[in-house]
C-alpha cells in the first residue's frame, strides 16, 4: 500500500512524514487505542521483495524486544498490512546528536552525561549478546530526559558474527550483504570491522570513542577525502588530539577517548560499562575541581586584590550608567525573492521566521541571527501569517485554508483547523500550549489546543476581533478590535469574558499588536508607535511614542513588525514587493504590445470601449489609476483610502470601486465628472466583480462576520437595494455577467477548492458545474460563447465553449491555452488578453532588525 498523511495502517493514523532513509520511511502517527503519538518505521510494499530489507526489519523488531532500557527506544508493536511491514515505537522528541554536533562542539559536561548514557545503553545490548555494529550520531536522539540509542537494523548476536550455534532461527543467521560488502557506517567502523575479522562487542567500543571524540572536538576522529583515505585513517592513523581544538579538555577524557580508538581490540577499554564508569568518575572529579571548596589555598595577597576590585565595581555602580543603546541592522531576502507579508521574531530574539515570496510562489523561511544564511522552511508553501511557541521550538501558520504546527528541530507538519478562509488574521501561543488565532480578517478568535482537536469560539463581541498576542501568563491576551466605531487594542482573558479597551485607535479598522515587557508596540496606519505598560494591572504609562514612520501595510490591519519578550524588534518599511508590466498577448501567450510603465498593477480592467485600462496599484495606500491603451498615459483617479477593484460602467465613463471612506471598503461610483456616488454602507467588506449590461445592477463579494463571502447585486440607481445572488456556508466569489445578461459565473470552494459554477441571473434556474478542476477569475468573451479562468494547480490560462440549450447553459471540455500566475486579467473583442506581467521589485526593502528597541523611547 501506498503510505501518505492520513493513511490508516492497523489501529496507527499517519500524521505526518518523519524521515527516509534505504530502510524505508519513518512516520509520526497516533495510536487510536491508546490515544498516544507513535513513530512507525514501514518497509513500503514496493520493497517487500527485496530479502535483505526485510530481513533487516524483522531483525531490529527482535533484537529491540530484547531491549528495555531508558536510553533505547522502546518497541510497542509490529505489523504486515497489504503488502507493508512495519515497526511501531516510541516518539523521540528532540534532536539528533549529528543535528547538535553540526553547531559546533558540545559542552564537556554534555559530552559525558550522553556519553555515559549512551554507554548505559550499549551494556544493556552487549549483556543481551547484541552487537550494534552502526553506531553513530544520527542514530542517537538528544532529549529532554537523556540520550537515545536507535536502529538496531545491523544488530547481530556475537554467536552469529563468530558463526557458532544459537538460539536464533535459521532466518537470523543470514547475512544481510552481499559477500565483501562492507555492514556499518564507514568514520565509526573499527579496524577489524573494515578488515572483514571477526568482530565482538568491541567493535562499538571503537564507534562510542569515535563518537566521543567528534561530540568533544565538533569534527568526526577520521577524515579523508575518499573512502579510501578515510579507511586508511582509521586503520593506521591516530586523530588530532582534542586539546589541540579545544585547550580545556579533561586529560582523563581525552585518555579514555583514545583508549576506546585503540586499533587492537584488546587494548581498547573492555566493556561500556567500564567506559560509563569511567565518564562519571571524570564528572565528579571535574564537579570537585570547580568546588568553592577548593578555593581555600588561594593566597592572601590574591584575596586582598580581590577586594580592592569589589570596592572599585561598588564605586563605579554608584555612579550613574548609561543606558545601553539600540542596534540596528537589515537584513536582505534570500536570492531571487523579496519579503512579503509579516515577519515573526523568535521570543528569545535570536531568530526570525519571515515570508519570501518569488516569482514562482511564496513560503516561509528561518533566519537566525547568528548566520549569515536562511533556510527554507518545507510544507509552508503559500503560508500567510506565522507566529512562534513560547519555547523557540515550533511555529504556528495558515496555509492551504489550514491551520498548521510545524516542529522545526524535525519537521513534523500537524494540521489543526479547517477551513481557515479568506486571509486569516494572525495568532499567538502560550505557555499551556493554547493556540488562539482568528481564522478570517472578518472574523472573531477561536482557541485551540496545540495537540489538536476542536476549535472553541473565545470571544463573543459583534465587531471584528483580531491579531492575538498572549501576555507571559498565559491567561490574559491583547487583541485589536472594531469597525467603524471603538477601534482600538483590547486585553481579554481565556478564564473570563471581561474585556478592556487599552488604547482607542483613530482608524476605521482594527491595527496590529506586539508585546515586549513593559511595553506593547501597534501600528496606526503605516506609523508604528510604542507605548509603555504596567504588565500587572494593564494600565498605560506616559504619553505613546512614534517608533516608524512608514512601515508595511498591506491591508487593513496587516502592518509589517513583530517583537520578541527579549527586546528585538523586526519590520519592513513601505515598499512593493513586485512591480507589473500590462501588456497584450495572443491565445498563445505570445506578448503583442505592452502598455504604459512598470508599477505595482492589479485588478486590471478594459474599458468596453477598449481605449482606457483601470487598475488598482498597491503603493500609496492603494488608488485607482486610467492608463490610455494608445499610448500609455496613466492617470490617477481615485484618492479615497484603500481604492481598488474597478469595474467598468457599460458606457466605458464611469466605474464602481470599492475604498474605505467611514467604514471598510465599501461601493462607490465615480461620475465622469469626479463626482461620488455611494452606492453600499456597512460594516462588511464589499468588492464589485461585475455591473450588468444594462448598467443597471453592480455584482459584489460580501464578506460578513458570520456567513464567510456572498455574493449579492445592488442597484446602482437609488435606493441600491441589494438582492443575494449566492450565499451559502461556503466562499462564493469572483462573479460575472454574461453580455446577454442571462448568466452568472462564479467560483465557490464548497467541493473543498475553488472551481465555476454558472446559474441564471434570474434565480431559479438549475446550476451548471463549469470547471473540471480549480478555477479563479472567471471572464466572459465579449460574444458570450466562451468562458475564460486561471487555473491556479496548473497555473495555466483556461478556455471553456459554452452553449445554451433552451433554460440550460451547456459547457464544453475545459482546454489549456497558455502558463499564467494567478493575477488579473480581461479579454478583448478579438480575442486577446491583457495580462499583467510580475517580476520583482529590484528596489523592494530588506528586513529592520532592531536590538534593545526600548532603548528608543524616551
Amino acid at each position: 500500500m501506498r503510505v501518505t498523511t492520513g493513511s490508516q495502517i492497523g489501529p496507527y493514523e499517519i500524521l505526518a512524514p518523519l524521515g527516509a532513509g534505504g530502510m524505508g520511511e519513518v512516520w509520526r502517527a497516533r495510536d487510536k487505542r491508546l490515544d498516544r503519538s507513535v513513530a512507525i518505521k514501514i518497509l513500503p510494499a514496493e520493497f517487500s521483495t527485496n530479502a535483505q530489507l526485510k530481513l533487516r526489519l524483522e531483525r531490529e523488531a527482535k533484537t529491540i524486544s530484547q531491549l528495555n532500557h531508558p536510553n533505547i527506544c522502546t518497541l510497542y508493536d509490529v505489523g504486515h498490512q497489504d503488502g507493508t511491514d512495519y515497526l511501531v515505537m516510541e516518539l523521540i522528541e528532540g534532536e539528533s546528536l549529528a543535528d547538535r554536533i553540526r553547531r559546533g562542539p558540545m559542552p564537556v559536561a554534555d559530552v559525558i552525561r550522553y556519553g555515559a548514557e549512551i554507554a548505559d545503553a550499549l551494556e544493556k545490548a552487549h549483556r543481551n549478546g547484541i552487537v550494534h555494529r552502526d553506531l553513530k550520531p544520527g542514530n542517537v536522539m538528544l532529549t529532554k530526559t537523556g540520550a537515545k540509542l536507535l536502529d538496531f537494523g545491523l544488530a547481530r548476536t556475537q554467536a552469529a558474527i563468530l558463526g557458532l550455534r544459537s538460539s536464533l532461527s535459521e532466518t537470523e543467521q543470514k547475512p544481510l550483504t552481499q559477500e565483501g560488502s562492507i555492514v556499518g557506517t564507514l568514520r565509526y567502523m573499527s579496524p577489524e570491522q573494515l578488515e572483514g575479522e571477526n568482530i565482538d562487542h568491541r567493535s562499538d567500543i571503537f564507534a562510542l570513542g569515535a563518537l566521543l571524540y567528534e561530540m568533544a572536538a565538533g569534527r568526526p576522529a577520521f577524515e579523508g577525502k575518499s573512502r579510501t583515505s578515510i579507511i586508511a585513517a582509521i586503520v593506521s592513523s591516530q586523530p588530532p588530539p582534542i586539546s589541540q581544538v579545544r585547550p580545556l579538555t579533561p586529560a582523563a577524557l581525552e585518555r579514555l577517548i583514545r583508549t576506546c580508538l585503540a586499533k587492537d581490540p584488546d587494548a581498547r577499554m573492555q566493556s561500556a560499562h567500564d567506559v560509563a564508569t569511567e565518564l562519571r568518575w571524570i564528572s565528579d572529579v571535574e564537579a570537585e575541581v570547580r568546588s568553592p571548596g577548593r578555593l581555600s589555598w588561594i593566597p592572601w595577597t590574591l584575596a586582598a586584590l580581590f577586594a580592592i576590585a569589589m570596592i572599585a565595581v561598588i564605586v563605579k555602580l554608584r555612579a550613574p550608567q548609561p543606558q545601553a543603546g539600540a542596534v540596528r541592522f537589515t537584513i536582505p531576502p534570500p536570492p531571487q525573492t523579496v519579503f512579503e507579508g509579516i515577519p515573526a521574531v523568535s521570543p528569545d530574539g535570536r531568530a526570525i521566521i519571515f515570508r519570501a515570496m518569488s516569482l514562482d510562489g511564496s513560503m516561509l523561511w528561518l533566519r537566525s541571527l547568528d548566520s549569515l544564511e536562511a533556510k527554507p522552511l518545507k510544507g509552508t508553501e503559500g503560508a500567510l501569517h506565522v507566529f512562534w511557541s513560547p519555547d523557540g521550538k515550533r511555529i504556528g501558520f495558515t496555509a492551504r485554508n489550514k491551520l498548521w504546527t510545524l516542529d522545526l528541530t524535525d519537521g513534523t507538519l500537524h494540521a489543526l483547523y479547517e477551513p481557515v478562509e479568506g486571509i486569516p488574521a494572525g495568532g499567538t501561543w502560550n505557555s499551556r500550549d493554547v493556540i488562539l488565532f482568528s481564522p478570517r480578517s472578518d472574523g472573531q478568535l477561536y482557541r485551540v489546543a496545540a495537540s489538536g482537536g476542536p476549535a472553541v469560539k473565545v470571544t463573543k463581541g459583534s465587531e471584528v476581533e483580531v491579531w492575538p498576542w498572549f501576555l507571559p501568563d498565559g491567561d490574559r491576551f491583547l487583541y485589536c478590535s472594531g469597525v467603524t466605531a471603538n477601534v482600538g487594542i483590547y486585553a481579554g482573558s481565556l478564564s473570563s469574558n471581561t474585556r478592556k479597551r487599552l488604547i482607542a485607535i483613530n482608524d476605521i479598522a482594527p491595527s496590529r499588536v506586539a508585546y515586549t515587557p513593559g511595553y506593547i508596540l501597534y501600528n496606526e496606519g503605516k506609523a508604528l508607535y510604542a507605548q509603555k505598560i504596567d504588565d500587572g494591572k494593564l494600565d498605560l504609562i506616559g504619553d505613546r511614542q512614534k517608533i516608524e514612520d512608514d512601515i508595511e501595510y498591506y491591508a487593513p490591519g496587516r502592518a509589517a513588525f513583530s517583537a520578541s519578550t527579549s527586546g528585538t524588534l523586526v519590520y519592513h518599511v513601505a515598499g512593493a514587493p513586485v512591480v507589473s508590466q500590462l501588456a497584450f498577448v495572443d491565445r498563445a501567450g505570445r506578448e503583442l504590445a505592452t502598455v504604459g510603465a512598470q508599477a505595482p498593477y492589479s485588478d486590471c480592467r478594459l474599458s468596453p470601449d477598449e481605449r482606457r485600462i483601470a487598475c488598482a496599484r498597491s503603493d500609496a495606500d492603494a488608488a485607482v489609476w486610467l492608463l490610455e491603451v494608445s499610448r500609455g498615459a496613466a492617470t490617477r483617479v481615485a484618492f479615497e483610502r484603500w481604492a481598488g477593484q474597478p469595474v467598468w460602467m457599460p458606457d466605458s465613463r464611469r466605474m464602481i470601486y470599492s475604498a474605505a471612506v467611514d467604514t471598510p471598503p465599501n461601493l462607490f461610483l465615480r461620475n465622469a465628472d469626479g463626482s461620488l456616488e455611494r452606492l453600499t454602507k456597512t460594516i462588511e467588506q464589499n468588492y464589485p466583480t461585475d455591473v450588468t449590461p444594462d448598467g443597471k445592477l453592480v455584482i459584489l463579494e460580501a464578506r460578513g462576520l458570520e456567513t464567510g463571502i456572498d455574493l449579492l447585486a445592488v442597484q446602482i440607481a437609488p435606493p441600491h437595494t441589494p438582492r443575494v445572488l449566492a450565499a451559502t456556508k461556503f466562499n462564493d466569489r469572483e462573479g460575472a455577467v454574461s453580455p446577454d445578461g442571462k448568466w452568472l459565473v462564479y467560483v465557490s470552494n464548497e467541493s473543498g477548492q475553488m472551481q465555476m459554477y454558472a446559474t441564471p441571473m434570474a434565480g431559479g434556474g438549475a446550476r451548471v458545474q463549469v470547471s473540471t478542476g480549480a478555477a479563479r477569475l472567471p471572464r466572459w468573451s465579449r460574444d458570450g460563447k466562451r468562458l475564460y479562468y486561471v487555473d491556479p494547480v496548473q497555473k495555466k490560462m483556461m478556455e471553456v465553449a459554452v452553449s445554451v440549450d433552451g433554460d440550460e447553459l451547456r459547457p464544453a471540455a475545459s482546454a489549456a491555452l497558455f502558463p499564467y500566475a494567478l493575477t488579473d486579467y480581461d479579454v478583448t473583442r478579438d480575442g486577446r488578453f491583457l495580462i499583467i506581467r510580475r517580476q520583482l521589485n529590484p528596489d523592494a526593502p530588506p528586513l529592520n532588525v532592531v536590538i534593545n528597541w526600548t532603548a528608543m523611547v524616551k
